[in-house]
């Protein structure tokens, strides 16, 4: 299935999923529409069989695609793209946010865990890796925001597997 945004043609999104990202441009593209069909818990969460690092790879080349086309796009092409680079970006933060959210809720909860103190120094890390996202935002360098997003959701993950839990 493909699917034309609007704006002159000028995007195309190929929701095949599992497109090849070594290719430039709607293979890119195709990659990220994949992601719909991974397992999301509940939208935000990404599933404990999922590879959200893989989904965090792909994301942080699409940014870089979209990021590199905002330079050369004008008028609805660029109000697109910056919209689709927008929303990338705040799903990102919220999918890492809500992972970091969850380790330390859970541990909590399970404060006299014998690991308790392996996975507060994995949350601890991630609350610094989105300190450094949100940095990266406001230098406006997306790709390395998406990287750090990627990196907090990981240390959230770890956290949680530390107390033998999943999101």
């Amino acid at each position: 299935m493909r699917t034309v945004i609007a704006a002159r043609g000028d995007l195309t999104v190929d929701t095949r999923p599992w497109g090849q990202l070594s290719t430039p441009g709607p293979a890119r593209l195709a990659a990220v529409a994949g992601h719909a069909e991974r397992p999301y818990v509940d939208g935000v969460r990404i599933g404990p069989h999922a590879d959200g690092r893989s989904v965090y790879r792909d994301d942080a080349q699409l940014v870089s695609h979209l990021d590199s086309s905002l330079r050369s796009a004008s008028g609805a092409g660029a109000d697109v793209r910056a919209e689709a680079l927008g929303d990338l970006l705040q799903a990102a933060r919220l999918t890492a946010s809500t992972a970091v959210q969850d380790a330390r809720t859970t541990l909590r909860a399970d404060f006299d865990d014998p690991a308790g103190s392996a996975a507060s120094a994995e949350l601890d890390q991630g609350q610094r890796d989105l300190a450094r996202a949100h940095d990266a935002l406001r230098k406006g360098l997306p790709v390395a925001a998406v990287t750090h997003f990627g990196h907090a959701w990981q240390r959230g993950v770890n956290a949680l597997a530390h107390v033998g839990r999943d999101l």
